[in-house]
């Protein structure tokens, strides 16, 4: 069963679209979706390789990247990879058909994405949404709320831009730092069995 569903620019690493099935937060949305695209991009500088999947102690995340976006499920460890995959694919195909448009001169305006049909697409058939999921537990987007109702949302698309580059360039550094320490560990053990 998907927990969530997140749509992101592949170019920008804005988050199009969420739809969550559970109360389960994700405290911020917007850096959560940073993250996933900063692993994105980090896997393809260092490995020229899309992530797959990322596995949690109890949860998956799970990558469809179809250009130019990348749909990401977050769903229970124990849930079939393949199948969510699948379920990813198909959502990713008639968000791409239905905002052909909107991707191609995206301005940064993600409220020309919220009437996507995300329930209809998945339905019940497959068995991957939560059957006690409340609609107006899923519905609110504080970000695409805000969206709306600005004068000038470009602004907030090149605020976003700037805080996803920064989160970017952060994790960048950070993976880094550990190889670093990682390199020097290395180095170390070598040195001692030389020495003994």
């Amino acid at each position: 069963m998907l927990e969530s569903i997140h749509i992101i620019n592949n170019d920008s690493g804005i988050s199009l679209f969420i739809r969550k099935y559970t109360s389960i937060p994700v405290k911020e949305d917007i850096i959560f979706v940073g993250f996933l695209k900063a692993m994105e991009d980090l896997s393809q500088e260092t490995k020229n390789e899309s992530i797959q999947e990322i596995i949690l102690n109890e949860s998956k995340i799970i990558f469809y990247k179809i250009p130019p976006i990348i749909v990401v499920g977050i769903t229970p460890k124990t849930d079939d990879s393949e199948l969510t995959r699948n379920v990813l694919k198909i959502i990713g195909e008639q968000f791409i058909e239905k905002y052909k448009t909107q991707l191609k001169y995206f301005s940064g305006k993600i409220s020309d994405f919220d009437d996507f049909p995300i329930d209809e697409i998945i339905g019940n058939q497959y068995g991957l949404v939560t059957p006690e999921t409340k609609k107006s537990e899923i519905s609110f987007d504080p970000l695409n709320s805000f969206i709306k109702y600005i004068r000038r949302p470009e602004l907030v698309f090149y605020n976003l831009v700037d805080r996803t580059k920064d989160l970017r360039e952060k994790t960048v550094q950070s993976y880094r730092d550990i190889m670093q320490v990682f390199t020097n560990r290395k180095r170390y053990e070598i040195k001692e069995k030389i020495e003994e």
